[in-house]
């Protein structure tokens, strides 16, 4: 998955702070185990921003629609979504679908 600089700079700052004691990025931090459920904090925060009928998977849906109106071509698009058939392509990187 390519990163923007942001990212990039976000991730390294994390790996610098991080706890020694285990080799995860995103972790518990009473535990130091590896984040499991990535929706549960994903809701929480679309509830604290009071963001009504947004899930999860409609981040896969973002993601191809605004790479498609910035210029990438559906080939690129099919491989970053990893999906096999440029149909599935389609249905995620129209607006509004």
């Amino acid at each position: 998955m390519p990163l923007n600089n942001t990212l990039k700079q976000l991730l390294a700052q994390l790996f610098t702070q991080r706890r020694l004691d285990t080799e995860y990025v995103f972790y518990n931090p009473d535990t130091g185990k590896s984040c499991h459920d990535a929706k549960r904090g994903f809701n929480t925060v679309c509830r604290k921003a009071d963001i009504k009928d947004f899930h999860f998977h409609d981040l896969r849906h973002t993601f191809a629609t605004q790479l498609v109106m910035n210029g990438f071509d559906l080939t690129t698009v099919k491989e970053l979504l990893g999906h096999k058939d440029i149909k599935m392509t389609l249905r995620y990187s129209l607006p509004g679908s």
